[in-house]
């Protein structure tokens, strides 16, 4: 007969098996009979090393990307769109050139730069200090074309003022106009916790059907041939301009609005307040600061800002209210906010750079490649810069 036929003989010849299999499962960590020791069973030979060494996982301290990711962000989006300008059949270097010599060549170029320049400052100013405290502004474009219509309702309806008090006077409405616009927003977050990015964005769209309104109804120029828009403003109604450029005195407005907020962020307690809302609501609330107060306020002041992009736009730029007035300012200053990363000195980079980009967008049409180009690769750096954002949250560490 066999030894090993039976129970007993089969128990004879796996015991040493099984022996070993417990032992190789201790030295792995796991006791006999656990689930390490199972497995440490049935795979004898395996390794006990993770199959990824690397893994990918939040920062814990929750630091903000780094300062050259706005750089990265735009030479990552000039490189895609050149792959775009190649495959329509033109050269990319060319067509770059061809957009820095147009918005920057010549002091023409330079002065047209500034002027686009000064309401994406405006509206940029305007959404980075509503960003300070996380509230979500995208409605600069419906505040700026509010800003627009209270200026002009002063040239409609106060037409003998003197330039020293209808400047002023367009000044004031189209502040109250873009900050009333702003707390139509501010407001239904505030006491009925709607979420600013949904009425913001549709108060864009009640304010251009507002703007339509009045251009093709009430304020409509009779004498201007079906043409949508108002009456031209008189002399004592537009901004005094540099020389022979179109370079007005809303330059001014623009630039002395960011010195201004550069001091109050740094140096106030209403900054220091602000700057503690955004980095933790609930120990702001814990100090005892009124947040609901100061979404009020800042929204105000976020409008407010938009509101003298738009009354300078009329006043300075086209000298009348007409459909079309923004090309899309209130949108592109939320990239110009992002890019600079709130910074005050970069708003005025970012604010710069992004009007020569619309400046040299119209200077490509003369070797046949659309103004559109300007549009695109302001989506692709707003698309990258999202992008190395949300990469930089991550961080790569050795696993266990």
């Amino acid at each position: 007969m066999n030894p090993t036929s039976g129970p007993a003989g089969l128990e004879a010849v796996l015991a040493p098996a099984r022996q070993a299999a417990q032992a190789s499962a201790s030295l792995a960590g796991g006791a006999p009979g656990s689930s390490a020791a199972a497995a440490a069973a049935s795979t004898p030979g395996a390794a006990r090393k993770p199959r990824f060494p690397l893994r990918f996982e939040l920062d814990p301290a929750g630091k903000g990307s780094p300062w050259w990711t706005p750089i990265v962000s735009v030479v990552a989006a000039l490189l895609i769109c050149a792959v775009f300008i190649a495959a329509n059949g033109m050269n990319p270097l060319t067509v770059y050139a061809k957009m820095m010599n147009g918005a920057f060549g010549s002091s023409f170029g330079l002065t047209e730069t500034l002027v686009k320049a000064i309401p994406l400052l405006l509206c940029g100013l305007g959404v980075s200090i509503a960003y300070r405290i996380s509230v979500w502004n995208i409605g600069a474009e419906g505040q700026l074309l509010a800003g627009a219509m209270g200026a002009t309702a002063i040239t409609i309806y106060l037409p003998g003022l003197s330039l020293w008090l209808t400047i002023p006077a367009m000044l004031l409405a189209g502040i109250a106009a873009g900050a009333l616009w702003g707390l139509f927003t501010a407001i239904p977050r505030t006491y009925f916790q709607v979420n600013e990015l949904i009425t913001s964005l549709m108060l864009n769209y009640i304010a251009l059907l507002a703007l339509n309104y009045f251009v093709f109804g009430p304020w409509k120029d009779p004498k201007g041939f079906n043409f949508p828009g108002t009456p031209m403003f008189g002399d004592n109604q537009m901004l005094p301009v540099l020389g022979d450029t179109r370079l007005h005195l809303g330059l001014v407005f623009a630039v002395g609005a960011v010195a201004l907020y550069a001091v109050l962020i740094r140096y106030t307690r209403w900054g220091y307040e602000l700057r503690l809302i955004g980095a933790n609501p609930d120990a702001a609330r814990g100090a005892g600061i009124n947040i609901r107060k100061h979404i009020l306020i800042v929204m105000a002041v976020s409008g407010g800002l938009a509101g003298i992009a738009g009354m300078a736009e009329v006043a300075g730029v086209s000298h009348r209210l007409m459909y079309g007035i923004s090309p899309g300012y209130g949108y592109t200053a939320i990239i110009v906010a992002w890019l600079a990363k709130l910074h005050p000195a970069g708003l005025l980079v970012t604010s710069f750079l992004f009007g020569g980009l619309i400046v040299g967008g119209y200077s490509v049409q003369t070797i046949g490649m659309p103004s559109s180009i300007s549009s695109m690769i302001q989506g692709a750096i707003l698309f990258c810069l999202i992008a190395g954002d949300m990469a930089a949250r991550f961080r790569i560490r050795r696993a266990a």
